[in-house]
């Protein structure tokens, strides 16, 4: 009798893994047209010589709410060794018109500089950013 229920559970299990291992040839399209509204921001930090500044912190104001968390590539982002920086975040409901984008070098030998910048907005509401920094002592 247990060999019996043991049989019909393992040819529903079966069953069951067939079915889910099938792919739909057109899988339909859940998103409706949606995206959501990103901005980019992005940019180069280098001294007075020119020489790119690696490790610098890079970080945007103005279009973030008192209570969101500080989140790495979110609200700010560290230059890599090139120089280069990009940060990505929700724009949110609001379409702000401009930011603020501060650039800090941790150790303190550079002085931060501080860049308010206009947000250009391309047909599908995404916004885009450069803010590119020369620091000096």
């Amino acid at each position: 009798m247990k060999t019996k229920y043991i049989y019909i559970l393992l040819s529903g299990l079966m069953f069951g893994l067939a079915g889910c291992s099938k792919v739909p040839e057109n899988p339909p399209d859940i998103s409706n047209g949606l995206s959501i509204p990103r901005i980019f921001v992005r940019g180069h930090v280098s001294n007075e010589s020119g020489e790119p500044l690696g490790g610098i912190c890079v970080a945007i104001y103005g279009v973030r709410k008192e209570q969101e968390p500080d989140i790495e590539t979110y609200n700010y982002a560290f230059t890599d060794v090139e120089g280069d920086y990009e940060i990505v975040r929700d724009r949110g409901r609001e379409k702000p018109v401009e930011m603020t984008v501060v650039a800090t070098d941790s150790t303190g030998y550079y002085k931060q500089k501080v860049q308010f910048v206009a947000i250009e907005y391309d047909a599908e509401g995404h916004g885009s950013v450069t803010a590119d920094f020369v620091l000096t002592h």
